[in-house]
């Protein structure tokens, strides 16, 4: 049994998956209906899955929900990168080149569904702004003390003089002085 998706050839996955609108138009009948929607997903699955029909309902949700997955990353990384083109027609920037995401121009199928607002394009450029405030943030709570009683503190001094004292008396316990 094959559960992941690591072995599909993308682009065969976003063509099959461009035949189904139920999976990916938000416009078509059949989106919201839950039914026609589980149809058309064990569909694709079947195709890059042997004998998908004949596993069990475990096993199939198991791999669905690896292809849906998926499927929601190279949406995302679609949308991310239209974006990224959109902010970038705004500024103008001639000197700057960068590589388009390798599966655009197979995904542009999506445009009618992808509306990005100018809100939307803001959080695209802050996302890395995001991550970095995450992780200040998780490091201040890691350094945060925690509450209750607070932990006593010695100097090596005052440990070495305890220390003395335990051996002293059990010195003396011991031979009886």
């Amino acid at each position: 049994m094959t559960s992941d998706c690591a072995n599909i050839i993308v682009e065969d996955f976003i063509n099959e998956i461009e035949n189904w609108s139920a999976i990916w138009d938000l416009k078509h009948d059949d989106y919201s209906n839950k039914n026609a929607k589980r149809n058309a997903w064990e569909a694709v699955i079947s195709k890059f899955v042997p004998n998908f029909n004949d596993m069990s309902e475990a096993e199939k949700k198991v791999i669905g929900n690896s292809y849906q997955r998926k499927w929601k990353s190279l949406r995302d990384s679609y949308t991310r990168e239209l974006a990224k083109q959109k902010n970038e027609i705004k500024s103008v920037s001639v000197t700057k080149f960068r590589k388009k995401y390798i599966f655009f121009d197979q995904l542009r199928f999506l445009d009618s569904t992808t509306k990005l607002t100018d809100d939307s394009i803001e959080l695209s450029d802050h996302e890395g702004n995001l991550e970095e405030i995450d992780a200040v943030a998780e490091e201040n709570i890691n350094k945060m003390p925690c509450k209750g009683k607070p932990k006593k503190r010695h100097s090596d001094e005052d440990l070495l003089e305890v220390l003395k004292k335990l051996l002293s008396t059990r010195d003396k316990k011991k031979f009886g002085l």
